[in-house]
């Protein structure tokens, strides 16, 4: 059968490819989904494989955007979707700094730093690097209220006399 102008695989990935199909415009609808293997008389391989496959319904889009700025004025932009599988919330340990927890990432409308040190300076930023919150004075918990930030990732600043550590955070 002949599948020309369809979206298909095509050629040898030597490897599983992970690929997130949103079905979206089917809900509340029942749906057959059919995979079918199309090739021409000059193939002889084994096929396809198919492994793991979920249909959910808890998937978040996050929009990264890069901006470079060069030397000369020019600029230029880029921007990725990442899909996402929206799941239970956790928290982020800091690996340099002993005794900070963060908590929950991903978040949405607060973000919660915990720590045994009193007192610590904390910066959050934009993927760009803007900064969007800054505190010189943190205390043992520090609640961040984050319903203003956009949806996209971040990342935390944790400085205290014992060093510096950043955790990448996702809203």
């Amino acid at each position: 059968s002949n599948i020309s102008g369809q979206n298909a695989f095509s050629g040898n990935s030597n490897q599983f490819i992970k690929t997130i199909i949103d079905l979206s415009p089917y809900k509340n609808e029942t749906v057959k989904i059919r995979f079918r293997m199309v090739s021409d008389g000059a193939q002889g391989a084994e096929g396809w494989y198919l492994d793991d496959i979920s249909l959910v319904d808890n998937l978040v889009s996050i929009n990264n955007n890069a901006f470079i700025k060069t030397l000369t004025a020019s600029s230029s932009s880029s921007m990725a979707s990442t899909l996402i599988l929206k799941g239970p919330n956790v928290s982020v340990s800091s690996p340099k700094l002993a005794g900070f927890k963060v908590s929950p990432n991903p978040f949405n409308e607060q973000i919660i730093v915990s720590s045994a040190n009193a007192n610590y300076k904390l910066t959050i930023t934009d993927i760009t690097g803007k900064i969007v919150l800054k505190n010189n004075d943190a205390k043992n918990i520090t609640v961040i209220e984050t319903l203003l930030l956009t949806h996209g990732t971040y990342f935390l600043k944790l400085e205290t006399t014992n060093g510096t550590d950043v955790i990448k955070l996702v809203k």
